[in-house]
């Protein structure tokens, strides 16, 4: 009887090996693989792109990296003419500066995150102020007075 008893743990033994070899795993264990959440295989460990790298862009959040640039909304009409200028339709555009409205150096961008500026336009008229100033149209930089719509659009002396 002990003789049985050992030939049948040999070729357990055997067995065991053998399967190991052809599965890449153990005998009578289970091992599962959660392909939807992500984890870990054999223990219960949570792996997400969330705060594993360094800081990445978020969208409506401004720009990449660590320094955050928040920008103001502001309502405004740009022209390439004062004459149009004065008469069109007011539209949502942002700046980089900290105030309501932006100030001389501030750029005037399209979009939250600051990756379009404002360019291509020369005038820019605040919330229908009548106030026109400049917009440097090769880099959307707010510029200093230039005229009024009271004035017709034409320069202020």
């Amino acid at each position: 009887m002990e003789c049985f008893l050992f030939w049948k743990l040999i070729i357990k033994n055997l067995q065991k090996a053998n399967f190991k070899k052809q599965n890449n795993r153990d005998f009578g264990k289970s091992y599962f693989r959660d392909t939807q959440n992500f984890f870990s295989e054999g223990k219960l460990e949570v792996k997400t792109k969330l705060g594993s790298s360094p800081l990445r862009y978020v969208a409506g959040s401004g720009t990449e990296g660590f320094s955050v640039v928040r920008l103001t909304a502001f309502y405004a009409v740009i022209a390439n003419s004062t004459a149009t200028l004065c008469v069109q339709g007011e539209f949502q555009l942002y700046h980089d500066g900290s105030g309501a409205r932006p100030v001389f150096g501030d750029t005037v961008y399209y979009d939250v995150n600051g990756t379009s500026p404002v360019v291509t336009y020369s005038y820019i008229l605040l919330d229908n102020a009548p106030t026109i100033y400049n917009l440097n149209p090769g880099t959307g930089e707010f510029g200093s007075v230039f005229g009024t719509c009271a004035g017709g659009g034409g320069p202020t002396s």
